[in-house]
């Protein structure tokens, strides 16, 4: 009450931080009631990193429309638990400029599309059927943005957007007409060629003093596992498979950002039981500490991580 209160008095956006996800998803169904089309839940990535790989889009989807409610201002409540805070992301400027903006009449050569969309984290498929996915057949384009309900079709006329229409992705046939399309990044870590190369030149380098340094230990087993993991990586890398790579963000972006640097400067921060968030942060932080421990003393963590 108190929050919704004082939001509504001052105008200014509201930043919620909770103690932990289950109190944040309380709060947001809390404060959803008083700012129903307003009030945004921003879900954490498990903080011990190791599961990055393995997680569904879900978690993405529901991330990546809470960055987009905040560019279009459309975000006056952002829910977090302490935990998100913890995540890394790129600088907003960096991210925001992967973001696909095209009209009616545009130019959009397919040689720079496709690329493009690998990088911004989505799948080419034969046909899309899931938010992350595009495909393209003759002068057809289909995407289905990771922030959106539905799927658009694009006509191209050469280079040219001739239409851009709703696409139905069980019948496959495109409905109404629209005058432009926006399509978001799926991942959080968007990179280019720039910041490939540069990654790759990271990995070598550390990976050579990595593995030297645990056969000087008698941990040859360990080396022959690093070298393993980082060529798997590699190979994503060279594939342009780059969902996923949110834990190797140092790897291509020296400077690194939290959520906090994407809402409103002019927001409010409320703490929802500091006391608890404050013990929250010391548990997260011992459970980081002994994951680094035992992923080195095993080889499983990736140079530069």
């Amino acid at each position: 009450h108190l929050i919704a209160a004082f939001s509504g008095f001052n105008q200014r956006p509201a930043v919620v931080i909770t103690s932990n996800e289950m109190k944040a998803k309380e709060v947001y169904g809390e404060l959803k009631f008083y700012f129903p089309k307003a009030c945004w839940y921003f879900p954490a990535k498990d903080p011990l990193f190791y599961s990055a790989d393995v997680r569904g889009l879900a978690i993405e989807e529901d991330r990546m429309k809470v960055f987009q409610a905040l560019r279009e201002k459309q975000a006056k409540v952002i829910v977090l638990s302490v935990e998100a805070l913890y995540d890394r992301l790129i600088p907003k400027e960096i991210w925001e400029s992967f973001i696909l903006r095209k009209r009616i009449g545009d130019e959009l050569p397919l040689e720079t599309l496709i690329p493009r969309l690998a990088q911004m984290g989505y799948e080419r498929s034969e046909q899309v059927e899931s938010p992350g996915q595009f495909s393209v057949r003759g002068g057809i384009i289909d995407i289905y943005p990771i922030t959106e309900d539905t799927a658009y079709r694009l006509e191209m006329w050469g280079d040219e957007i001739d239409s851009i229409r709703v696409l139905d992705t069980e019948t496959q046939r495109s409905a109404h007409r629209l005058e432009y399309i926006t399509v978001f990044p799926v991942s959080e870590i968007v990179v280019g060629d720039e910041q490939i190369e540069a990654g790759i030149e990271k990995i070598a380098a550390q990976l050579k003093e990595g593995a030297a340094a645990l056969r000087k230990q008698d941990l040859a087993e360990e080396a022959e596992r690093l070298e393993e993991i980082t060529k798997n990586f590699l190979d994503r890398l060279g594939q342009q498979r780059l969902r996923g790579l949110e834990s190797y963000t140092p790897l291509f972006y020296e400077h690194t950002v939290s959520i906090l640097d994407y809402v409103d400067p002019e927001s409010v921060l409320y703490f929802q039981d500091p006391a608890r968030i404050v013990e929250k942060v010391k548990v997260l932080q011992d459970e980081l500490n002994n994951s680094l421990e035992g992923r080195l003393k095993k080889g499983h963590l990736l140079p530069g991580q």
